[in-house]
């Protein structure tokens, strides 16, 4: 029931404003077409609203600050990164967990958190699966992050200077490492070619109910910035 509101929010969330569109042609200049509501099927949700909106504005926790996305470290990366690796904590062989800012799609404000917020910041169906990679791997990983500037990371500390990492928390004595991180960037998204072709651990369990279920544990959450990722000017 409640992934057939979800779906209906987002489609409402499609129709019930006008929408705008711009065309931009070679020479620089723009035609804007408006698009009318489509009263068809606003006339198809309506029944379902009262719904949606008692689910999607169901209080998980308070935030105590506004967490947005950034380089090279940012509230929200943190905040997601690190409850990740806090609810995967039973699988205690993962070195460090990595994501991409990209798929954080909206910002977390200070106040109540609700449903809706974190579909919002989490719109995509992604789970939570473990790679394993080689030394070479993690190499190809530093440069990644550095070529970024920064990634939502967790576990794993990183310093880079004249766009070299030349200091990190990894233990080199080992060949092999176990990144936690999402399907779509296991499967090479977001440009990470260096998870393709590896071996997968699929923990079936979907990155946005993680958050939820964090959320939900928590009378209050927060986050913090702590030089995980250090690049020297």
């Amino acid at each position: 029931m409640r992934n057939f509101l979800v779906s209906i929010f987002f489609i409402s969330l499609f129709f019930s404003c006008q929408s705008e569109y711009k065309i931009e042609p070679s020479f620089n200049s723009y035609i804007d077409v408006n698009v009318p509501p489509d009263s068809i099927t606003l006339k198809i949700i309506s029944p379902y609203k009262k719904s949606i909106d008692s689910v999607m504005n169901e209080i998980l926790c308070f935030n105590k600050l506004d967490m947005h996305k950034g380089n090279p470290e940012s509230l929200l990366g943190n905040f997601v990164a690190d409850l990740c690796i806090q609810k995967t904590s039973s699988y205690d062989h993962i070195d460090f967990c990595l994501l991409n800012s990209g798929g954080l799609r909206s910002s977390l404000q200070a106040g109540n958190i609700k449903l809706g917020d974190i579909y919002k910041l989490m719109p995509f169906d992604n789970k939570m699966v473990i790679v394993k990679v080689f030394k070479e791997d993690i190499l190809d990983i530093f440069k990644y992050i550095q070529k970024k500037g920064g990634n939502p990371i967790s576990k794993l500390r990183i310093e880079i200077k004249n766009e070299e990492v030349i200091n990190h928390n990894l233990n080199f004595k080992k060949d092999t490492f176990y990144v936690l991180t999402s399907d779509y960037l296991a499967s090479g998204g977001d440009d990470m070619s260096f998870f393709i072709d590896k071996e997968v651990n699929n923990l079936n369990l979907m990155l946005r109910d993680l958050i939820i279920e964090h959320c939900n544990d928590k009378d209050s959450i927060t986050s913090s910035l702590d030089n995980r990722i250090f690049i020297h000017e």
